[in-house]
């Protein structure tokens, strides 16, 4: 187990980064599921043989095994494979670090600091992310829930890959923003539509799961009927 604590905000703006994806096997990972992994393991600080390992991947001996240079977003199963193995200092290795240094660690700092200087976004995130990290998201919300919700929909569209869909949670995907409205995905794999905005109206929340899409009359996440 990682002994560095990893606020929610953070391993958010990791996962956004990579764009909802496992960096060990390149398929979607919900972020409700997501461990951040440290790329080189964090076993290895201040042990005799990190600088030899760092020079190997063609790394400068100050580098920093906590910063958002080393860290991934994983599936469980995934990163507890790999545990604290070190791969061996391969182009391939070598060109993962040196992507996530170039390209990825930026874009963490960016998400980081738009979530932070934006008190709206900064507070609809932490609501929401807690939800997530604690499984209630879909269990009786609140309007400051639902509100929150959709401003935190409208972001991670904004950073996210516009050709692939967000995993927030296994059972609901973000897909696709087509203006004034946000394409979901149910678990089942039903598509639905749900409009942006801070007072929706009630009706577009399913009495079972909270904020959703619906596919007509259906709710996508639970097959409800809406009959109104």
């Amino acid at each position: 187990m990682s002994k560095q604590n990893i606020p929610l905000d953070r391993r958010y703006s990791i996962w956004l980064a990579h764009h909802g994806r496992c960096w060990f096997c390149r398929e979607p990972v919900a972020f409700s599921d997501t461990h951040v992994d440290h790329v080189i393991p964090e076993a290895l600080h201040d042990s005799a043989e990190l600088p030899g390992y760092l020079e190997d991947l063609g790394l400068p001996g100050d580098f920093d095994l906590f910063s958002d240079e080393n860290l991934a977003p994983g599936h469980a199963r995934c990163n507890l494979l790999k545990s604290r193995d070190k791969f061996k200092a391969t182009p391939l290795i070598q060109k993962i670090i040196h992507d996530n240094l170039e390209k990825k660690a930026p874009k963490v700092a960016e998400i980081k600091e738009k979530i932070r200087s934006d008190k709206t976004l900064a507070r609809s995130a932490a609501t929401v992310l807690a939800a997530i990290d604690q499984g209630t998201l879909n269990k009786g919300m609140g309007r400051e829930l639902r509100d929150s919700l959709d401003v935190f929909l409208n972001f991670s569209q904004e950073f996210g890959n516009p050709d692939e869909p967000l995993f927030l949670t296994p059972w609901l995907r973000l897909v696709s923003d087509q203006g004034s409205v946000v394409v979901l995905r149910g678990p089942s794999g039903l598509l639905g539509r749900r409009p942006k905005g801070n007072d929706l109206h009630p009706s577009w929340d399913c009495p079972n799961c909270g904020p959703t899409g619906w596919n007509g009359a259906r709710c996508i996440i639970c097959g409800h009927l809406n009959d109104d």
